[in-house]
């Protein structure tokens, strides 16, 4: 049981970050069955013009479709184990981040990234349930003209920060 789980979850997040790499992002860190992926906003355009938003809403867009795709194929394999059948779900935010190396004491350390993203990701992940993609209002506002989606709510109707469920581009 374990140790098929374990090769099931080692050969899809491979597939999954073969194709975030082969889209130009950066994988930085792995928690668990889990991956921080960056998509690099072009360095040469200034923060705040047209071309800068531009290039932001499409590196939102393409992470959002790779997203999207990622979790189809997986649903669509429809891996059992131990009797149940494994899913996905996504998170995604947008914005500038600030990486740092932590530690270096006993040839420890850890990179790590700050900034509103992190914290976007942090809401929107868990709002995501098996086999979602959820975007931050941040996102959202980048890429809604080329998307669908539904505002994510709890129990009691409330918005969760602006949440975005993309259902297609």
């Amino acid at each position: 049981g374990a140790e098929q789980l374990a090769e099931h979850l080692n050969k899809n997040l491979g597939e999954i970050c073969e194709k975030l790499t082969e889209a130009g992002g950066d994988i930085i860190k792995f928690a668990g069955d889990a991956c921080l992926c960056v998509f690099a906003v072009d360095p040469s355009l200034e923060e705040g013009s047209d071309a800068h938003r531009a290039d932001l809403a499409q590196k939102a867009l393409l992470a959002t479709r790779l997203s999207l795709d990622c979790i189809a194929e997986l649903e669509a394999k429809q891996y059992e184990v131990m009797g149940t059948t494994l899913t996905a779900h996504s998170g995604i935010g947008v914005g500038p981040v600030t990486g740092f190396l932590a530690g270096g004491e006993f040839k420890r350390s850890e990179y790590a990234l700050v900034g509103d993203p992190i914290a976007q990701l942090a809401l929107a992940e868990p709002a995501a349930g098996n086999g979602e993609t959820v975007v931050s209002k941040e996102c959202w506002e980048l890429i809604s003209q080329w998307c669908e989606g539904t505002e994510v709510v709890t129990e009691d109707g409330s918005s969760v920060q602006g949440n975005v469920r993309v259902e297609r581009i």
